[in-house]
């Protein structure tokens, strides 16, 4: 696989694409057809029957604007997808300051005390004081759909392309995902004909 690319775009999904260097494109008949998609075993409100149809209408979508024709008996490439929620936790740390004490010596505001037997002698800064770490750890999901595209005759992946973001609301996953699945398209070789 060659040249492999990170674009981070708005929503928090980042996008990832691969290309094999050998395959030709152009020389493709332009069809298609869906492999099953892949049963992680999980029934999560991300990974279901509802969702896997509307990520096949999308993808669909994006291969028809591409002019590729679905073909059930003797398609020349292949179109399998897959999504994943996992659920992550993160670390935060966030910096804890103390404000104490005042300008001058002794604690006081100017000089007070010297630096005789009794006084401090040294500078209290009245500015913040890094105390340490606050730790918090946050649960989220994340969720990674792959779209890989595979020549059928050979059986080789000549395309993949990926997103992988948090993912908070199945509901808005849902109608975010034809304009997250066509920014993956986007890094499709075959662009969309005008």
């Amino acid at each position: 696989m060659a040249a492999a690319a990170l674009l981070v775009f708005g929503c928090s999904q980042k996008i990832f694409f691969d290309t094999s260097v050998s395959a030709n494109f152009a020389a493709y008949k332009r069809t298609f057809a869906f492999l099953p998609p892949i049963d992680s075993g999980k029934t999560s409100l991300f990974e279901n029957g509802i969702m896997n149809e509307n990520i096949r209408v999308a993808i669909l979508s994006e291969m028809k604007r591409r002019n590729y024709t679905a073909d059930t008996v003797a398609p020349e490439l292949l179109v399998k997808f897959h999504l994943m929620v996992e659920n992550k936790e993160d670390v935060v740390n966030s910096p804890v300051y103390s404000y104490g004490g005042g300008y001058g010596y002794n604690g006081g505001y100017g000089y007070g005390g010297g630096f005789g037997m009794f006084g401090n002698p040294y500078y209290n800064f009245a500015g913040p004081i890094y105390m340490g770490d606050d730790i918090e750890k946050v649960d989220y999901e994340q969720g990674t759909l792959v779209i890989d595209v595979i020549e059928r005759s050979s059986g080789k992946l000549v395309w993949r392309g990926w997103s992988v973001g948090d993912v908070n609301n199945a509901e808005q996953y849902t109608h975010e995902l034809p304009n997250l699945i066509d920014r993956i398209f986007n890094h499709y070789p075959i662009k969309v004909k005008s």
